[in-house]
């Protein structure tokens, strides 16, 4: 497998662990970091997190699925251009132009890039819609954890 389908391979597999990461995080410290979660827009603004994380993962994992099946094809013609003849020239498989693999990756990025904003939004609302505790009630209250 040459070292462009590796990477290609690893950027997807990276944005598949960081939508995991983000959708466990955000799910077990939605209390934690959102005061105003039962406003509207909040809410709004989490589930089109989740559903673009789930969305991501998918997305990467189809990628996975088209890369796999490039560098079967690319081996495959190299084994047949082998075995025919060494003088054949040797066939270029694509990773862009039109492929399966081009379009999973790029629906992975946005959905990626999505959650990422959803999750700016939910935070921005929620810190806008005040009812915070003030950073002495704060430190009070971690202390009182201790």
């Amino acid at each position: 497998m040459t070292k462009r389908f590796d990477v290609s391979l690893e950027i997807s597999k990276l944005l598949i662990l960081l939508c995991s990461a983000k959708l466990v995080g955000v799910s077990a410290l939605t209390r934690a970091i959102l005061h105003n979660g039962g406003h509207p827009l909040v809410t709004t603004a989490l589930v089109v997190l989740y559903t673009a994380l789930a969305l991501s993962i998918f997305a990467g994992i189809l990628h996975l699925g088209a890369i796999t099946r490039l560098v079967e094809t690319s081996e495959h013609r190299q084994h047949v251009a082998d075995a025919a003849d060494a003088a054949q020239p040797w066939e270029f498989v694509s990773l862009g132009e039109g492929t399966a693999a081009r379009h999973s990756a790029l629906a992975q990025k946005a959905m990626f890039l999505v959650a990422i904003l959803a999750l700016i939004l939910a935070l921005l609302v929620d810190r806008n819609l005040g009812g915070h505790p003030t950073g002495t009630s704060q430190m009070a209250a971690f202390a009182s954890d201790l």
